[in-house]
Protein backbone atom coordinates (compact mmCIF):
# COMPACT_ATOMS: atom_id res chain seq x y z
CA UNK A 1 0.00 0.00 0.00
CA UNK A 2 2.87 2.31 0.73
CA UNK A 3 4.63 1.74 -2.52
CA UNK A 4 1.23 2.55 -4.48
CA UNK A 5 0.23 6.03 -1.99
CA UNK A 6 2.59 8.16 -3.96
CA UNK A 7 1.29 7.04 -7.55
CA UNK A 8 -2.57 7.41 -6.53
CA UNK A 9 -1.31 10.99 -5.02
CA UNK A 10 0.61 12.12 -8.20
CA UNK A 11 -2.64 10.73 -10.01
CA UNK A 12 -4.82 13.01 -8.03
CA UNK A 13 -2.41 15.81 -8.66
CA UNK A 14 -2.62 15.50 -12.56
CA UNK A 15 -6.28 15.18 -12.64
CA UNK A 16 -6.38 18.51 -10.51
CA UNK A 17 -3.64 20.07 -12.56
CA UNK A 18 -5.75 19.28 -15.78
CA UNK A 19 -8.90 20.40 -14.63
CA UNK A 20 -7.90 23.96 -13.10
CA UNK A 21 -8.74 27.11 -15.69
CA UNK A 22 -6.03 29.09 -16.24
CA UNK A 23 -6.24 32.33 -17.77
CA UNK A 24 -3.37 33.58 -20.69
CA UNK A 25 -2.73 37.18 -21.25
CA UNK A 26 -2.56 38.40 -24.31
CA UNK A 27 -2.38 42.20 -24.04
CA UNK A 28 -1.35 44.58 -21.57
CA UNK A 29 -1.76 48.28 -20.59
CA UNK A 30 0.68 50.70 -23.22
CA UNK A 31 1.31 53.86 -23.39
CA UNK A 32 1.59 56.22 -26.98
CA UNK A 33 3.32 59.20 -27.87
CA UNK A 34 4.12 60.94 -31.09
CA UNK A 35 7.44 62.63 -32.68
CA UNK A 36 7.17 64.94 -34.95
CA UNK A 37 8.43 68.70 -35.96
CA UNK A 38 5.21 71.24 -35.68
CA UNK A 39 6.00 73.53 -38.53
CA UNK A 40 5.09 71.73 -41.70
CA UNK A 41 5.51 73.03 -45.21
CA UNK A 42 2.16 73.48 -47.17
CA UNK A 43 1.94 70.01 -49.68
CA UNK A 44 5.53 68.68 -48.22
CA UNK A 45 4.98 64.98 -46.30
CA UNK A 46 6.00 66.07 -42.75
CA UNK A 47 7.54 62.85 -40.75
CA UNK A 48 5.54 61.75 -38.29
CA UNK A 49 6.18 58.97 -35.92
CA UNK A 50 3.62 56.94 -33.57
CA UNK A 51 5.27 55.16 -31.06
CA UNK A 52 3.56 52.51 -28.49
CA UNK A 53 5.02 51.53 -25.38
CA UNK A 54 3.62 48.28 -23.77
CA UNK A 55 4.09 47.17 -19.87
CA UNK A 56 5.00 43.87 -21.42
CA UNK A 57 5.91 43.08 -25.08
CA UNK A 58 3.49 39.90 -26.43
CA UNK A 59 4.41 39.42 -29.88
CA UNK A 60 0.19 38.88 -30.50
CA UNK A 61 -0.83 41.86 -29.49
CA UNK A 62 -2.12 44.08 -32.41
CA UNK A 63 -2.63 48.00 -32.49
CA UNK A 64 -4.52 49.94 -34.54
CA UNK A 65 -5.01 54.00 -34.81
CA UNK A 66 -7.80 56.26 -35.95
CA UNK A 67 -7.41 60.11 -36.74
CA UNK A 68 -9.79 62.87 -37.12
CA UNK A 69 -9.03 66.39 -38.24
CA UNK A 70 -10.48 69.19 -35.89
CA UNK A 71 -8.97 72.08 -37.86
CA UNK A 72 -6.85 71.97 -40.92
CA UNK A 73 -7.13 70.00 -43.72
CA UNK A 74 -4.48 66.89 -45.06
CA UNK A 75 -4.56 63.06 -44.69
CA UNK A 76 -1.70 60.94 -43.16
CA UNK A 77 -0.16 58.76 -45.37
CA UNK A 78 1.85 55.05 -44.80
CA UNK A 79 5.58 55.32 -45.49
CA UNK A 80 5.70 54.86 -49.46
CA UNK A 81 1.76 54.47 -49.76
CA UNK A 82 -1.00 55.53 -51.61
CA UNK A 83 -3.32 57.01 -51.10
CA UNK A 84 -3.32 58.17 -47.65
CA UNK A 85 -5.30 56.57 -44.56
CA UNK A 86 -8.50 57.14 -44.21
CA UNK A 87 -10.15 59.52 -41.88
CA UNK A 88 -11.95 58.16 -38.92
CA UNK A 89 -11.51 54.33 -39.88
CA UNK A 90 -9.59 51.99 -37.56
CA UNK A 91 -6.18 51.23 -39.62
CA UNK A 92 -4.05 48.18 -38.07
CA UNK A 93 -0.24 48.89 -37.61
CA UNK A 94 2.87 46.65 -38.27
CA UNK A 95 4.94 47.75 -35.81
CA UNK A 96 4.91 50.08 -32.32
CA UNK A 97 7.13 52.30 -34.11
CA UNK A 98 5.45 53.77 -37.10
CA UNK A 99 6.37 55.96 -39.55
CA UNK A 100 3.49 58.16 -41.14
CA UNK A 101 3.93 61.02 -43.01
CA UNK A 102 1.25 64.01 -42.65
CA UNK A 103 -0.02 65.96 -45.87
CA UNK A 104 -0.99 69.23 -45.31
CA UNK A 105 -3.40 70.74 -48.43
CA UNK A 106 -4.25 74.47 -46.50
CA UNK A 107 -2.34 76.61 -44.60
CA UNK A 108 -2.63 77.52 -40.63
CA UNK A 109 -2.83 75.70 -37.49
CA UNK A 110 -4.12 71.74 -37.98
CA UNK A 111 -4.96 70.14 -34.74
CA UNK A 112 -5.45 66.34 -35.19
CA UNK A 113 -7.18 63.97 -32.57
CA UNK A 114 -5.92 60.25 -33.00
CA UNK A 115 -6.38 56.73 -30.64
CA UNK A 116 -4.60 53.99 -30.78
CA UNK A 117 -6.19 51.07 -29.49
CA UNK A 118 -5.29 47.29 -28.61
CA UNK A 119 -7.51 43.93 -29.56
CA UNK A 120 -9.31 44.27 -25.42
CA UNK A 121 -10.07 47.92 -26.30
CA UNK A 122 -7.88 49.65 -24.57
CA UNK A 123 -7.47 53.02 -26.31
CA UNK A 124 -4.56 55.67 -25.75
CA UNK A 125 -5.43 59.52 -27.08
CA UNK A 126 -2.98 61.62 -28.92
CA UNK A 127 -3.34 65.60 -29.89
CA UNK A 128 -1.12 66.86 -32.99
CA UNK A 129 -0.83 70.19 -33.74
CA UNK A 130 1.12 71.24 -36.75
CA UNK A 131 1.41 75.01 -37.91
CA UNK A 132 1.29 74.68 -42.11
CA UNK A 133 2.83 77.51 -43.59
CA UNK A 134 3.65 78.40 -47.47
CA UNK A 135 6.95 77.20 -49.29
CA UNK A 136 9.70 79.32 -48.62
CA UNK A 137 10.10 81.57 -51.98
CA UNK A 138 11.90 84.29 -52.82
CA UNK A 139 11.65 86.08 -55.91
CA UNK A 140 14.04 88.46 -57.28
CA UNK A 141 14.23 91.06 -60.34
CA UNK A 142 17.42 93.11 -61.50
CA UNK A 143 18.16 94.91 -64.48
CA UNK A 144 21.24 96.60 -65.99
CA UNK A 145 18.88 99.60 -66.73
CA UNK A 146 19.20 102.78 -64.75
CA UNK A 147 16.41 104.49 -65.84
CA UNK A 148 12.84 102.85 -66.97
CA UNK A 149 10.69 104.89 -69.59
CA UNK A 150 6.76 103.85 -69.91
CA UNK A 151 5.97 101.22 -72.48
CA UNK A 152 9.56 100.47 -73.41
CA UNK A 153 11.17 97.10 -73.22
CA UNK A 154 13.51 96.70 -70.69
CA UNK A 155 15.48 93.40 -70.21
CA UNK A 156 15.26 91.94 -66.58
CA UNK A 157 16.61 89.16 -64.55
CA UNK A 158 14.51 87.23 -62.50
CA UNK A 159 16.01 84.77 -59.57
CA UNK A 160 13.28 82.57 -58.07
CA UNK A 161 14.91 80.35 -54.93
CA UNK A 162 13.32 78.10 -53.04
CA UNK A 163 14.34 77.21 -49.36
CA UNK A 164 11.38 74.81 -49.16
CA UNK A 165 12.43 71.01 -48.69
CA UNK A 166 9.94 70.45 -51.73
CA UNK A 167 11.87 69.77 -54.70
CA UNK A 168 8.81 69.25 -57.05
CA UNK A 169 7.80 72.53 -56.78
CA UNK A 170 7.18 74.24 -60.35
CA UNK A 171 6.71 78.33 -61.13
CA UNK A 172 4.71 79.75 -63.95
CA UNK A 173 5.50 82.87 -65.53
Amino acid sequence: MKKLLPHIAFAFLLVLACTKEATVITSFDFTASVEHDSIATINVIQPTRLIISPDRVAETQKFSFKYTLRGGSGAFMAKDSVPPLPIDEWVELDSLNVELGYLASTVGDHLIDGIIKDEDGREQPLTIRYTVRHSDLQVSATSSMNTLDFQTPVPVTLRIASNSPDTTLTYKI
